[in-house]
């Protein structure tokens, strides 16, 4: 079942998550999937009345649930932690690529279409883990700056500066709109993207982020998280609901991605919010 993909004018700003989708649709079903989803989160966000809108998110609806049905073994797609830690992984795999190659004065449209999709990815990857860290928040909006950029200087016959320069303060959207057509750099305009290799490369040290670590596909070594009640510390009186664990296990999480980016501060942070509200029930978040 193919769902519609030519969004209503209200909806414009989901073209970026589509675009994504199709081009995963063979390559990638878990990108493919929750690129999606991720368009039905925006598009409700934009526009539930008219009848258009209705209309195209019924369409969309109806493709994932028909998706989720013919994938139901694949547990990136049917466990929303599974799939958060395959785009979390997957979208740094691009982001460090591009980095690299971007450092290395290496400038085709494969580097912008990298640097795009892993932009979106991140955007994706916040619609299912609110709210997106700061360090994933800067490398979105890096990598959607150096697309248009990069994609601006070939258009123009110009060479771009390699590695950091000061994004402007646009908004994020208009910065994949300008001179792109509202669509980011296209497929259709001979882009040509090929898969980068799955390199662990460094990225230059002034850019927050290592290469992400080297695990198994989340079908391989997810486990579902269980939810028990956690040992009686502090307050043995305190009783907690299914949601506060729920949150103190985000916390913990949060905790181990911050140190997977050296951000100690962060890591204690997040380790003292799941601490207090184990022990007392009052989420300081």
């Amino acid at each position: 079942m193919m769902a519609n993909l030519i969004p209503p004018t209200s909806l414009k700003p989901v073209s970026h998550y589509l675009k994504v989708a199709v081009e995963h649709d063979t390559r990638d079903p878990v990108i493919a999937y929750w690129a999606r989803f991720a368009a039905v989160q925006k598009s409700l966000s934009i526009d539930k009345s008219s009848p258009e809108a209705k209309g195209f998110v019924i369409s969309l609806l109806e493709w994932l649930e028909t998706k989720k049905k013919s994938q139901s073994s694949n547990e990136a797609i049917t466990i929303e932690a599974a799939g958060e830690a395959h785009i979390e992984n997957y979208a740094l795999k691009l982001f460090n690529w591009a980095d690299q190659s971007d450092r290395n004065a290496v400038f085709n449209k494969n580097v912008v279409k990298a640097f795009y999709t892993s932009g979106i990815l991140f955007d994706v990857l916040e619609s299912l883990r609110p709210p997106l860290s700061d360090d994933f928040t800067k490398a979105r909006k890096y990598a959607k700056w150096k697309a248009a950029y990069i994609h601006n200087c070939l258009k123009n016959g110009e060479t771009p500066v390699p590695g950091e320069g000061l994004a402007p303060e646009d908004d994020e959207d208009e910065e994949l709109d300008h001179e792109s057509g509202g669509q980011g750099p296209s497929a259709s305009g001979g882009y040509g993207f090929v898969m980068p290799p799955n390199d662990n490369v460094s990225p230059h040290v002034q850019v927050p982020y290592v290469p992400p670590p080297t695990i198994p596909s989340p079908r391989q070594d997810y486990t579902p998280p269980v939810q028990e009640p956690p040992p009686q510390v502090g307050n043995p009186s305190t009783s907690l609901s299914v949601e506060q664990i729920a949150k103190a296990q985000k916390y913990c999480k949060w905790a181990g991605s911050a140190l997977n980016f050296d951000d100690v501060n962060n890591a204690i942070e997040n380790l003292e919010k799941a601490l207090t509200l184990l022990k007392t029930g009052e989420d300081l978040g």
